[in-house]
Parts: C-alpha cells; sequence; structure tokens
C-alpha cells in the first residue's frame, strides 16, 4: 500500500503499525476460519457414514424380504438428526425401496439410482451413498442427504466474534501506535532541531539528543563528536532504556493476543465437548469406553438400560466379566484380541445381562489410538432382540410358503399323472377299436374321440412338465449325441406342420460347432420343438429361420446361441417380459384364435435355465418375432469326436426308436407278466401285446408279480410305477 510524501514521519510509522495489526489479524482469523470450516465438513461427513452405516445395519433384514414399511420406520428415526434432509433405501436392481424426507423440507428430486459411493458435496448440501451389506455381500444401497445450515451458522458465529476481535485489536493498535512511533520519529525531528539551530545560530554548543543506536543514532553520533564520554555513556544508558520499555511493551502485547487465543480455543473446545457429551448421552445405542486393559471408563445411560447395570457398578469393572458368561466369553475374548491388532469388530451376538439372561445384541467395536499405541476401545450395542423375532418370523413364513408351494406342485404333478394313466387308456383303446370293422360314422365319432384326446394329452403332458419343474423334480440328462444330426431330424419332423401353412421353414448351423455334444438332446429337442411350433402357429405365411453359433468354448465346454426368427404377428413391447411366465398369452384373442394354455413358453424358459442358458425376445407387432436362447453343453476330445466320425454308428445316428432285434424267440412270441394296477391300462396292454402273438399274464401290483415269479419264468416283464402293495420301483429292487 503507498503512504502519501507529505505525511509526517509519525503519520507514517502509526499508519505501518495499523496497517501490519490488521493484515495480521486478519490473516490468522481467516485461517482459523478456514480450519473450523474444513474440520466441521469433515465430522459432518463422518457423522453422515456413521448414520448411513447404524441405519443400513438395522435395515439389512428388512432390505433382504423386500419390506419397505420396516424399512422406512428405519428411516423415519433419522428425523432425530435435524441435519439430514431426505434419505433413501435402493434395492440390489436400483429401484428405491423406501424413503424419508424431514417434515417442511423441499428437497431436490432422490437420484433414481445409486451413484458412486461416498461423500459428494454441494453448496449447502452434503450427500452420501453407502452400500449396505450383508455377510459381507451388498444387497442395497443407502442415500443420505443432509445440509450445511449449521456449518454456515457456526461460520457466520465465528466471524462476528472474529470482526469484535480484529475492531478491539485495531483500536488497541491506534492507542500503542501513537507512543511507539515516537521512538522513530521523535529522534528524526530533535535533529532535524538541532541542525536547524546550529546552521541558523552558529552555536556549537548546542548538542544533539541520541534516542537509538541504529542509523539515526549514528548520524547523531557523527554530529556530537565532540561530546565527553560520560554524556554520550548517558544518552546511550537512556537509549538503551528507552528501547527495552518498546521492547517490554511489544511482548505484553503479543501474550495479550496469545492469552485471548487460547481463552477462544478452549471455548470451542468447551462448546464440541458438550455436544458430543449431549449426543451420547441421549444416544439411543448403548455406547462404552474401555481402557486397554478392559476397564470400563464411560458408559451412557441406553448401556445402563440395555443391560440393566447402574453407572456406578460399571465404572472401574471389567467388561469382559459384566456381558460374558461361560458360553460366550471365548467368542468375545477372540473378538477383542482381533480389536487389539486394530480390527473394528462388528458382529451380531449375544451378551449377559445384570440377571445373568442374554440378550440379543449388533456390536460394533473400534480401537483407539495408533498401532503400538492403544489407549483403549469404544463400543456400541444395540438390542435386536424384536428384529430378529421379526426375522425369525419372516424366515417361518417364507418356508410355509416355500412347502406350500412344493405341496402344490407334487400335487399337480401327482394329479397330472393320475389323469394322463386313464388318457392313455382312452387313446389306446380308441386305436384298437379303430382296427375294427366299423361304419365310417362310426370311424368318424372315433377319429373325433382320438384326436380329442391326443389333444388333452399333450396338455397334462405339459402340465406334469411344468409341475415337475415347479417342484424340482426335472433331471437332465448327459449324454454324448451328433448335435448336426439330432437338429436335422427335429426340424425335420416340422416341415410338414409348416407346409400346410405354406410357410417355409429352413435351418442353418454355423461354423467351428463340435459334430459331438454332451448334454440332454432330448430336452434341446423339446425346447427347439416348442418355440419352432409356436413361431408356426402364430404365421400366417412367410418363412421361420433357426440359427445356431458357438456364442463361447473352452477345452470343457461350449455355450450355443440358438435363433428362431419367423414373420408372424409379433409381440407388443410391454407384453414381451410376460410370455415366458406360466399360464400367460398376449391377450384373449391369442387364445381364441390360435388356442394354447400358455405354458409351452414358461417350461420352455425354465429347461433352458436347467441347462445354464438364458432366452429373450426381439418382436415388433405385424413384422415377426425373434426367439434367443443359448444353452450349455460339455465338449468331448478330438480323439472321440474323430472315433464318432468313423463309426459306422454315425451314419445311423440316434433314431427316435430302436426295434429289439429279431431272434427266433420273439418271432415265436414271448411269455410276459404284466402289472399294472388300472383295469383299462391293464386290458390295451394285454390286447397289444397278444395281436402280435405274445403270451401275457397279467397282476395289479408289485408283490402278485413277485409271487407269480417265484412259480413261473418269465421273458420279460412289464412293471408300472404307482401301484398299490408294492409299487414298481419296490419290486424291481426285490427282482
Amino acid at each position: 500500500m503507498r503512504i502519501p510524501h507529505g505525511w509526517s514521519i509519525g503519520h507514517k510509522l502509526t499508519r505501518v503499525i495499523l496497517i501490519s495489526c490488521g493484515v495480521s489479524l486478519l490473516m490468522a482469523c481467516t485461517a482459523l476460519a478456514a480450519y473450523d470450516f474444513v474440520t466441521f465438513r469433515e465430522d459432518l461427513a463422518e457423522s453422515l457414514i456413521q448414520t448411513a452405516r447404524a441405519t443400513g445395519a438395522n435395515a439389512t433384514a428388512a432390505l433382504s424380504f423386500g419390506d419397505a414399511g420396516s424399512v422406512r420406520e428405519i428411516l423415519s428415526s433419522l428425523s432425530a438428526q435435524n441435519h439430514i434432509v431426505q434419505a433413501c433405501v435402493y434395492r440390489l436392481d436400483g429401484a428405491i425401496l423406501a424413503s424419508y424426507v424431514r417434515s417442511g423440507a423441499h428437497p431436490d428430486p432422490l437420484p433414481p439410482s445409486p451413484g458412486p459411493y461416498g461423500i459428494a458435496s454441494k453448496p449447502g448440501q452434503v450427500a452420501l451413498f453407502q452400500p449396505i451389506k450383508r455377510d459381507g455381500e451388498r444387497i442395497g444401497t443407502i442415500y443420505l442427504d443432509s445440509d450445511t445450515e449449521e456449518l454456515y451458522a457456526r461460520e457466520w458465529r465465528f466471524a462476528e466474534i472474529a470482526l469484535v476481535v480484529v475492531l478491539a485489536s485495531f483500536v488497541t493498535a491506534c492507542l500503542l501506535a501513537a507512543p511507539l512511533q515516537r521512538a522513530i520519529s521523535e529522534p528524526v525531528r530533535e535533529l532535524a532541531q538541532t541542525v536547524s539551530a546550529v546552521s541558523l545560530g552558529k552555536d556549537y554548543s548546542i548538542r544533539a539528543t541520541k534516542s537509538s543506536e541504529d542509523e539515526i543514532g549514528s548520524l547523531v553520533d557523527g554530529f556530537n563528536e565532540m561530546l565527553d564520554r560520560i554524556h554520550e555513556r548517558e544518552r546511550a544508558l537512556q537509549s538503551a532504556r528507552d528501547d527495552l520499555e518498546v521492547r517490554v511493551s511489544e511482548r505484553t502485547s503479543e501474550l495479550q493476543k496469545e492469552i485471548a487465543e487460547r481463552k477462544n480455543t478452549e471455548q470451542k473446545l468447551e462448546e464440541r465437548t458438550a455436544f458430543f457429551n449431549s449426543l451420547i448421552e441421549n444416544s439411543p445405542i448403548a455406547i462404552v469406553a474401555v481402557g486397554i486393559d478392559d476397564i470400563v471408563q464411560f458408559c451412557n445411560p441406553a448401556f445402563e438400560n440395555l443391560f440393566g447395570y447402574p453407572r456406578a457398578d460399571v465404572i472401574g469393572k471389567s467388561l469382559l466379566r459384566l456381558l460374558t458368561n461361560e458360553e460366550i466369553r471365548a467368542e468375545v475374548a477372540a473378538n477383542r484380541e482381533a480389536l487389539w491388532k486394530g480390527k473394528v469388530i462388528h458382529t451380531v451376538s449375544r451378551r449377559a445381562r445384570s440377571d445373568g439372561t442374554l440378550v440379543d445384541v449388533e456390536a460394533f467395536s473400534v480401537p483407539l489410538g495408533p498401532t503400538g499405541h492403544r489407549t483403549g476401545a469404544v463400543m456400541q450395542y444395540q438390542d435386536i432382540t424384536e428384529r430378529k423375532r421379526a426375522e425369525e418370523a419372516l424366515l417361518r413364513a417364507k418356508d410355509a410358503a416355500e412347502s406350500a408351494s412344493r405341496a402344490k406342485s407334487e400335487f399337480l404333478a401327482n394329479m397330472s399323472h393320475e389323469i394322463r394313466t386313464p388318457m392313455n387308456g382312452i387313446i389306446g383303446m380308441t386305436e384298437l377299436t379303430l382296427d375294427t370293422q366299423l361304419t365310417p360314422e362310426q370311424r368318424e365319432y372315433l377319429g373325433l374321440v382320438w384326436a380329442s384326446a391326443d389333444s388333452l394329452l399333450k396338455l397334462i403332458n405339459d402340465i406334469l412338465d411344468f409341475s415337475k419343474i415347479e417342484a424340482g423334480k426335472i433331471d437332465l440328462e448327459n449324454i454324448e449325441f451328433p448335435f448336426q444330426q439330432s437338429l436335422d431330424e427335429t426340424l425335420k419332423s416340422l416341415v410338414l406342420r409348416a407346409h400346410q401353412k405354406d410357410v417355409e421353414l429352413s435351418w442353418r448351423v454355423g461354423p467351428g460347432i463340435p459334430g459331438y455334444l454332451k448334454g440332454d438332446v432330448g430336452r434341446l429337442r423339446q425346447i427347439i420343438v416348442n418355440l419352432v411350433g409356436n413361431a408356426v402357429k402364430f404365421t400366417k405365411r412367410g418363412e421361420i429361420k433357426v440359427s445356431v453359433e458357438a456364442e463361447s468354448e473352452s477345452d470343457a465346454e461350449v455355450m450355443l446361441h440358438f435363433q428362431v426368427r419367423d414373420s408372424g404377428i409379433g409381440i407388443p413391447k410391454e407384453k414381451q417380459r410376460m410370455i415366458f411366465d406360466a399360464f400367460t398369452q398376449v391377450d384373449s384373442s391369442t387364445t381364441r384364435n390360435y388356442g394354447g394354455t400358455g405354458l409351452g413358453l414358461a417350461i420352455t424358459s425354465r429347461l433352458v435355465h436347467l441347462m445354464g442358458g438364458k432366452i429373450w425376445v426381439e418382436s415388433e407387432p405385424g413384422r415377426g418375432s425373434v426367439f434367443h436362447f443359448t444353452s450349455r453343453f460339455e465338449s468331448i476330445g478330438a480323439e472321440q469326436q474323430t472315433a464318432h466320425s468313423e463309426s459306422p454308428e454315425a451314419i445311423r445316428g440316434l433314431p427316435s426308436t430302436v426295434a429289439p432285434t429279431s431272434t427266433p424267440q420273439a418271432a415265436q412270441g414271448m411269455k410276459i407278466l404284466l402289472a399294472e394296477d388300472n383295469a383299462v391300462n391293464r386290458r390295451l396292454a394285454m390286447a397289444l401285446l397278444q395281436k402280435r402273438g405274445h403270451r401275457i399274464a397279467a397282476t395289479e401290483n408289485g408283490q402278485e408279480a413277485l409271487d407269480i415269479l417265484e412259480r413261473e419264468n418269465f421273458d420279460l416283464v412289464l412293471m408300472d410305477v404307482q401301484m398299490p402293495v408294492l409299487d414298481g420301483l419296490d419290486a424291481i429292487r426285490a427282482i
């Protein structure tokens, strides 16, 4: 800053002193304000993190079961923290499960999905995304939004205090600057007057007064070199005394400033200590602090209420002995050992109350002090008795629901089997009747009966397959098969049906797919028949294309990608996800126009997932559909591939049926024992076998079959599975 040349040296020195003091005070206050701002903001962020951890831990069970009400109730507890504006909990898929907004607040809209984890700061806002984990695995995300009104209010208070301090210091500096500047200005002024007097009066007896040992003093010494030694010594002593007074005054000012700063710091420390003491005292979570020797140093009222100990009976006692018994002492001791090594311990366990009973708690233990210089630890305990009861009730309800679902599926499977047994009898007896002499009208009626029964049997087979899948009773085969040949045979069986509707059916197998694979070829055929059959049903004209590509391949397995493309009616986008659900079709008109139960794609979807793949669809109404699915198969070695390709069997492949080898005994008719409890099916089997020249002995259960086998020999035994007295499987084991 520039000082005008016309000012006296006194004014100049005064202004220099005031400006220097003012700038120094301003810089000190600014540094303190910045430090306080950063520290408080870090404390706010740490408070948000701890709140998110505690709230996320409380919401773990409710989040696992999608209980939005419980999560919302847990979030409402955040109303105790005035600085939290809003909060929400996201599911694992990113959707909001529950949220909380502070009463009277007008916050920004909640983020539609979780952002990056950690603290995000904006003007007037501090936000936090924190993962919620259970057993180390993330199950969701919690979001907290805090305002900074308390921070800014604190800074305004600090600014007011700083302003008062600066003004007071400035006034003090003004009062001190006047006498201090004289130490410099007065010798200069006196020297100037002496020079003027000597110059005007030519009186050389006049002597200038020396007041310092600086450049001015040297000038005075040169001017007064004729003065005697005593006078010089007295002046020197006076100068030293004046200099000492100045130093004492400066040091006194510095000490006063240090005292004021220390008092300010102590006041802030007292305020912060009072805040944290209030927070701990009023916390609903039990908090206790122990020394390195496990002796309790402090506990809050929540600790007294949870464990039933008065504070006087806790301070100075071993926490391990207070909260454990023989049953859990070893576990707690192991946790303490890990704690002293610097680990933060989080556990769900039990602790002993003063009356000896155990209470379920969620415990957090945090070590205090750096490694090698531990000073103790802080423990937090939260009573989770009600939460565990709720979790157990939810688990019981879940088990009951799953048991009911399994019972339903098993009942449906058994009922479908029981329905299919007489349906086989109806179809078989109808076929036998059609082989007799009938009038045209009778043959037409019986043909309609056979077609209706066959359609009903297909429906029952779909229900049986679906119920088996639901009941978990589907077992996949794992056999080697020629992939290309199996696909050709499957699609050739559908060509006639497509041509009857003037629809062209074509297929292509991409390069790089091994000739032989290992897996369940039967279920693969079922998936392809279902998808291509649907394509034929919903395509009036045009073409259907089936393609297969190798999506990935390793030495152990290969993942194939299948596509079934048609030019049919298509599927609206909003309906595409529901078509893979059971008993679901796009709309009721589809059922009327094309028929069907809606089970085909549900069964296909479940079979695809059982075979290690996934299924999806791309479609537009009126422009056809493309059904995609992937399936995982085991690879077989190059030597086995070569052996299969060179084997004569490779020419024949896997036929759909294999006729028994012709033997003299087979040509003459075999002696067969038939065990079947259903009278219609027993009569049907006997009629079919007798028409082929076989001799039949029939029984109604497995025990009768065993009795007959003890007396007679048979070439073949045909055994039903479900029979009274002794079923077919037990009878086979006995044989």
